[in-house]
């Protein structure tokens, strides 16, 4: 069985942001929110493959998994953790691991990582993340995975947390869940509306529920 770890960057480890001097004065977890965008990459990859979390805010460096053994890193980045990416896309790359990376910093900077990475995700991958590994297992990766459409959100499973599951609610000060994406204005300042589209998509509420459920279930 391959093994995929997939890694949310951070942009430093000072953790001295307002939002985790929160997190840490009122119940002394070490981050705020949980990783929810790793762990919907999670819920998207098949079952033959193990998948490790790797949220570097509450766990740490992610160099620590150098002498792992994975063969496949997958790293999610805002802009102002970019650098911090593809810090650690050397770092395994020079381990001989293949290191792909997507997230909000590479879609609006794609150039900012080319050839710095083997493949790059722009957008949203609920539709391009199986095409990569059935490429990636083929041996014929592309160098960039971009979806056609914005995807159906009844297409994105719910968050898989069960490899972080044991320590979800001693890390994280709080839980959350993605109810929609896109936004229907055009405000100069945000790139929201670019990235997820004018038109609302919502999951459907039945999913929803589920979510909750299961972020209840781990407490």
């Amino acid at each position: 069985m391959k093994s995929i770890l997939l890694v949310s960057a951070t942009a430093d480890f000072a953790f001295s942001g307002w939002i985790d001097d929160v997190a840490k004065s009122v119940r002394r977890q070490r981050a705020f929110i949980v990783p929810i965008n790793i762990a919907t990459v999670a819920a998207l990859t098949p079952d033959r493959y193990r998948v490790q979390l790797w949220d570097e805010i509450a766990q740490g460096p992610a160099e620590a998994n150098l002498d792992a053994g994975y063969e496949l890193v997958g790293v999610s980045a805002y802009s102002g953790q970019l650098p911090r990416a593809l810090a650690i896309a050397a770092a395994f790359r020079s381990r001989g691991a293949t290191v792909v990376i997507g997230g909000a910093g590479v879609t609006a900077d794609p150039l900012a990582a080319e050839g710095k990475v083997d493949a790059i995700f722009i957008g949203e991958v609920e539709t391009t993340w199986r095409t990569f590994l059935d490429d990636w297992e083929a041996g014929r990766p592309r160098r960039r995975y971009e979806p056609e459409s914005f995807p159906d959100l009844a297409l994105s499973p719910p968050p898989r947390w069960d490899s972080i599951a044991d320590d979800l609610a001693a890390r994280y000060k709080t839980a959350a869940l993605q109810v929609n994406r896109g936004c229907p204005h055009r405000c100069e300042f945000c790139h929201v509306w670019i990235k997820f589209g004018r038109r609302m998509r919502t999951k459907p509420v039945p999913q929803v529920l589920a979510e909750v459920r299961e972020l209840e279930r781990l407490g």
